[in-house]
């Protein structure tokens, strides 16, 4: 048996962990879940050998997997060094740099395949009296945004569902405060609930030029302002039909017995009866994206230097690409040479990012007049670009990192059908393919409005 186990090869079994982690599933009935990658995690105690006082729990998908990863590990051990005795202590069957990346797409996973309520649950840390759950302005950033546990942070994870273990400790979204949330809850706790949380899912799924045109979508009565019914009908319709929720059995429901409170209540009242305008709206949407901008790059600045580092900005970067895509482009960013590793990134580089990003189209033009004209787009026509759209030039040094990422035949010009598709992945911008499909020339977000108006 032994020898058969040392001929097992290691990477093999590595490699089954790892699909298994990802892609893992396990049928009970006719219930189909997630494994969760924590759920491969080993708890030993080690005293006089490599394998002895192992607990191992795992789900029965994955079982056969981490046993021969776990043999052939200990094979290895005994070979090098069979006798030496080993500290009493907990360890884990993958690393710390696995276990961040594949948390990381477990949590894209979360993001891009489930309900409104089961990302909500998750991400949540919250728990107010009465047991219901509440987000943190920070775990509102990591429900809607695909971010990558910083360079050198001990995090692994951001979220939790329940009988999981909890976040990692000293996670940086758990440190992150917000004003501006402050300022518009009307209770003042700083808090969100379930509702606020569909309010601004709701809000932030309009693409920003077509913000006065969903206004008056939503205004069925032609009065220039939305009261709470007409929004409420597009909160319950933006519930793709095609993920089944829980979200009407629950209790999660978008006013209670006492009445509407936080956002809602800013906007509509405490009895509802308040209604919003065009204006308002507006002013409310510009500092919510500014805001989540600030939240992000907090998120990276664990350390409030004012600053993140080159390899945190690259990993922000492609972090909203297709989880199909993403192993290929985290590679590139671990091969990052450490002059832009290190470099430190500013937050108002950052944000000029984010302003390029959010007028993709500009972009796109400018970039396809470039390849037209010179059958190219170097580090030159992107500074060019940078500054046409935003009025800001962008550092040298973001431009190389960029560059690393997206030539991919190392000719000095950008890869760009490739670099667009991963902006528009990152800013939402993209289309499902089933929205697509039905009718190009209409943004899925006002598929959603004709759907909740009864269309």
């Amino acid at each position: 048996m032994l020898g058969r186990l040392r001929r097992f090869n290691h990477f093999q079994s590595k490699q089954l962990v790892e699909t298994a982690l990802c892609k893992g599933r396990f049928v009970s009935g006719t219930a189909q879940s997630h494994i969760a990658p924590e759920a491969l995690t080993v708890v030993g105690t080690h005293t006089s050998g490599p394998s002895q006082g192992s607990c191992w729990f795992w789900p029965a998908a994955a079982g056969a997997a981490a046993l021969l990863l776990h043999e052939s590990e200990a094979l290895a051990e005994e070979e090098s060094a069979e006798s030496q005795p080993q500290k009493s202590k907990g360890w884990n069957l993958l690393s710390d740099s696995t276990r961040r990346r594949t948390f990381f797409k477990y949590e894209k996973r979360i993001r891009d395949l489930s309900p409104p309520d089961k990302v909500f649950d998750y991400f949540a840390s919250q728990e107010r009296e009465g047991g219901s759950k509440a987000m943190k302005p920070a775990d509102l950033l990591c429900a809607l945004v695909s971010v990558y546990p910083p360079d050198l942070s001990a995090c692994t994870r951001t979220g939790k569902l329940a009988g999981e273990q909890p976040a990692s400790k000293g996670a940086p979204n758990q440190k992150l405060q917000s004003d501006f949330f402050r300022t518009v809850d009307s209770d003042g706790d700083g808090l969100l609930s379930f509702q606020e949380y569909m309010m601004i899912i709701t809000l932030l799924s309009i693409p920003e030029q077509h913000v006065a045109t969903a206004f008056q979508m939503m205004d069925l009565d032609d009065s220039g302002f939305i009261d709470f019914e007409e929004f409420q009908r597009v909160c319950t319709s933006i519930r793709s039909p095609s993920r089944p929720s829980k979200f009407l059995r629950t209790g999660m429901k978008l006013q209670s017995e006492q009445g509407l409170s936080g956002i809602y209540a800013t906007f509509f009242g405490q009895d509802g009866s308040q209604k919003l305008s065009l204006d308002r709206l507006q002013r409310f949407l510009n500092r919510l994206h500014l805001e989540l901008v600030h939240l992000e790059f907090s998120f990276y600045d664990e350390n409030k230097t004012g600053f993140m580092t080159g390899k945190d900005f690259a990993r922000s970067v492609v972090a909203g690409a297709d989880v199909k895509l993403i192993d290929p482009l985290l590679n590139k960013v671990d091969e990052l040479e450490e002059r832009l590793a290190s470099y430190q990134v500013s937050e108002e580089q950052f944000e000029m990012f984010v302003k390029l990003e959010r007028e993709l189209q500009r972009l796109e033009v400018a970039i396809e007049l470039y390849n037209r004209i010179a059958d190219k787009f170097d580090r030159s026509d992107l500074q060019r670009a940078c500054r046409m759209i935003t009025g800001h030039r962008m550092d040298p040094e973001l431009i190389d990192i960029i560059f690393h990422m997206f030539d991919t035949n190392q000719d000095g010009s950008l890869a760009s059908k490739e670099f667009i598709l991963v902006l528009r992945q990152r800013s939402g911008v993209a289309q499902t393919a089933v929205g697509a499909a039905q009718d190009e020339s209409v943004p899925s977000f006002f598929r959603t409005i004709l759907q909740g108006m009864g269309f």
